[in-house]
């Protein structure tokens, strides 16, 4: 970080002094068809730019200057000219300009996603967050130590090339090292990676805006990868208030009886449905009874002891494959019962009392008002949306249709819903093509850790006490916590994976124009009256841009 720093504060110098020099020397400028005041203004711009640039962001040099690459060829560039300078005796008037080109590359990376972002009026929401956002907000520094070698040896035989090249041709060294120091100024790394840290920084406070924390910056980046989102049910795309819709019994049984024995057996669980068991039984004013020996299997159902009239029975509650797995004989089950269960779209818990079925507790977990609007943007998006539940089958149908789902995976137990997660992954074939689906999962359980460990992208909608258990990428802090966030988050996201590859196409053009010239092939053509009015230009924006974002962001503080 500190030979970073150095390099960076040399180029600085050397910018502020090119200016200075140009401002001194402006008379030389009189003949480009500006008027007499029209130079000085420019540089008198840009010295100024510059100096506020230094004044306030030599602490963060470093980030700007963050590749080492992109170091190596500012420091580079200005030791050229020096040496080129110890022969020249107007140096600073001849040879600044490939210097101010290093500066308005870096201007150019930052101004680029500026631009879409000011055209899109995001930062108005980036200035009213930006206090909210402190101590949240937090930016990689990337960095590839062998890419950055491999560019570096790459573009350094490149300039000695065309150094040689002029060197030859004009009969002058001077006119040589002259080439090459325009060249490797105008090499400084300029890609969509350079200008990501803004892209990401102003997504993560837009998200922020919207009630959504990114726990994991780089979360952003994978992003563009995902290509499947899967919901959790309960509590995600349902509301997680189920409610008691029926109860049924078998002969010689009270309904009441039925859903007595099952609120008993539920009393202290924390699922939504054993809870909304427990409600009912309490506003029909049934007493619970006594019990112990309580096992709770997630997913499935209890087993538990309950005394009644001073004898104690079995009493196991959950859906059928539980009661299959405890003992129940499939000739035991009543044809009536069996019938109406699968006939049900709602969630079925079976009880059974000292291996007799007593009868089917009926509930139903509406999905939440948001959630079709939501489920149906995501997919205009390009998504397949799908559903991992724990329901039986009848109910991830219904909520598959009712939602327009692509896929749905039910009767999944909370341990196995990661290897679902991880089947989805596989390659799949596709016509003629091999694809290797990108599986974000949803869900809001602490149960469901393992499978949002086991996404390649995760969201959590737990409360924010529960932020540390949860592997999570991304949150929902907000109090009334929706689908809506999520709609908001991914259209956020779709718009920072809008501005990377706006930035891709402005750097392919960048590199075709900027380094053919530097090579000498556009002699025909002079840039000097356009390097000094967009020089000025760029690095003025830029200023105000790291301005705000010093407002929004601390580095190393």
């Amino acid at each position: 970080m500190n030979s970073s720093r150095t390099l960076s504060l040399f180029a600085l110098l050397a910018t502020i002094c090119a200016l200075v020099m140009q401002v001194l020397f402006w008379p030389e400028f009189l003949g480009l068809g500006f008027g007499e005041l029209t130079p000085l203004v420019f540089w008198i711009l840009g010295f100024t730019a510059v100096f506020v640039f230094g004044f306030h962001f030599w602490r963060d040099l470093p980030q700007i200057f963050y590749h080492p690459t992109r170091s190596s060829f500012v420091a580079l560039t200005a030791l050229l000219l020096i040496v080129v300078g110890c022969s020249e005796q107007q140096f600073w008037s001849k040879f600044s300009e490939p210097l101010l080109w290093a500066s308005w590359v870096v201007a150019l990376s930052l101004w680029i996603p500026s631009l879409e972002l000011i055209l899109k009026n995001r930062w108005i929401e980036v200035w009213k967050t930006k206090r909210a956002t402190e101590g949240l907000i937090d930016s990689s520094i990337e960095n590839s130590p062998a890419t950055a070698r491999g560019s570096l040896f790459m573009l350094l035989g490149a300039g000695l090339a065309v150094a040689f090249f002029w060197a030859s041709r004009s009969d002058s060294w001077q006119v040589g090292l002259e080439a090459a120091a325009r060249f490797y100024a105008l090499c400084i790394p300029f890609s969509s990676r350079h200008s990501s840290p803004l892209i990401r920084l102003s997504v993560q406070i837009r998200a922020f805006a919207r009630g959504i924390w990114v726990r994991r910056p780089e979360a952003l980046d994978r992003m563009e990868e995902v290509n499947q989102i899967a919901f959790d049910k309960t509590g995600t795309l349902s509301l997680g208030l189920p409610k008691v819709v029926r109860v049924v019994s078998v002969e010689n049984i009270s309904h009441k009886e039925v859903l007595q024995m099952a609120a008993s057996a539920e009393q202290g669980a924390s699922h939504p449905y054993a809870q909304a068991i427990v409600q009912e039984a309490e506003s029909e004013k049934l007493s619970l009874l006594p019990i112990k020996n309580q096992s709770l299997e997630a997913g499935k159902g209890v087993k538990t002891q309950v005394t009644r009239e001073g004898k104690e029975e079995s009493l196991i509650v959950g859906n059928l494959v539980w009661l299959y797995e405890q003992g129940l004989n499939s000739s035991d089950v009543p044809a009536d019962l069996l019938w109406q269960a699968e006939g049900s779209e709602d969630t079925v818990v079976w009880v059974m009392r000292d291996s007799q079925v007593l009868g089917l507790v009926l509930l139903r977990d509406d999905y939440r008002p948001e959630a079709a609007d939501t489920v149906n943007e995501i997919i205009d998006c390009g998504y397949d949306v799908g559903l991992i539940t724990g329901d039986a089958e009848n109910v991830a149908k219904r909520f598959s249709k009712d939602l327009g789902l692509k896929f749905s995976h039910a009767g999944v137990m909370p341990i196995e819903k990661a290897t679902v997660i991880r089947r989805l992954s596989e390659k799949k074939k596709k016509a003629l093509d091999v694809i290797y689906p990108k599986v974000m999962f949803i869900a809001n359980a602490e149960q469901d850790v393992p499978a949002l460990r086991e996404a390649y992208l995760s969201w959590g909608l737990l409360a924010r006490s529960n932020w540390a258990k949860e592997p999570a990428d991304f949150h929902i802090f907000s109090e009334g916590k929706s689908l809506s966030e999520i709609k908001e988050g991914i259209r956020v996201f779709q718009d920072g994976l809008q501005a990377k590859s706006h930035q891709s196409l402005i750097e392919m053009a960048y590199h075709v124009v900027a380094l053919s010239w530097a090579a000498g092939l556009w002699t025909f053509f002079s840039f000097a009256w356009v390097g000094n009015a967009a020089i000025s230009a760029f690095i003025a924006l830029a200023v105000g841009v790291l301005l705000l974002l010093r407002s929004v962001h601390r580095i190393d503080r």
